[in-house]
């Protein structure tokens, strides 16, 4: 009994250490909680005005899907337009990398969802997006119809993953450093390396078949 308890142990050892970074999940990116220093138009109505942009980075490994993106955004008032959310690749050819061709809609907003005061707005996908390894990706919001919203930034260049990433706008596209990057955060979940997957099948299987050796033998 000992050595079947021994057995069926290591195997489900196996199956957690592989299930640890298949489940993980967290902010590569967030300064939600960052002092506001100002907010600029997604579409007319400032001495800034949009598209606006902000850019994020994916980590090392096989990759992540993008499940949660949440922005500080407020409305000025007087518009029922609408302002669209996308995922977009990034121009790496450039300097400063600057946003490229749409990758994926994500989500809408409209003015009248708004308050005239800072809020978080939440971008909740129901299907997961894939995201490249090692990839620099823009949230960007835009409007076709005269949509008021604001996008709120940063008074500081502080956060989970800030440095080294950029913002853009009608005024250009500048390094997060010593500026004030837009407010947002962006929640992915890990894909598992194949090697990680065929580990936690592995401890899987050792930890059934010990309980089916042990089963034949009493």
């Amino acid at each position: 009994m000992k050595n079947l308890f021994t057995t069926f142990a290591a195997g489900m050892a196996i199956l957690l250490a592989a299930a640890a970074p298949i489940c993980r999940a967290g902010l590569i990116y967030d300064n939600l909680s960052q002092a506001s220093g100002g907010s600029d138009f997604v579409g007319q109505g400032g001495l800034v005005n949009g598209p606006l942009y902000g850019s994020f980075s994916t980590g090392a490994g096989a990759g992540v899907r993008l499940t949660d993106v949440q922005l500080l955004l407020s409305n000025a008032g007087g518009s029922s337009g609408i302002t669209s959310i996308g995922i977009f690749n990034s121009n790496n050819g450039t300097s400063p990398p600057s946003p490229g061709a749409l990758y994926a809609a994500i989500g809408t907003v409209s003015d009248s969802s708004l308050s005239a005061t800072a809020s978080v707005w939440n971008v909740s996908l129901v299907s997961p997006l894939s995201l490249a390894a090692n990839t620099r990706y823009w949230v960007g919001l835009s409007t076709n119809n005269g949509a008021l919203t604001k996008w709120w930034y940063a008074s500081n260049s502080a956060g989970t993953g800030v440095t080294g990433e950029y913002f853009s706008n009608s005024n250009g596209t500048f390094q997060n450093v010593g500026n004030g990057p837009y407010q947002m955060s962006v929640s992915v979940t890990a894909v598992p390396e194949p090697s990680t997957t065929a580990m936690a099948l592995a401890g899987l299987a050792y930890g059934c078949y010990s309980l089916v050796r042990h089963r034949k033998r009493a």
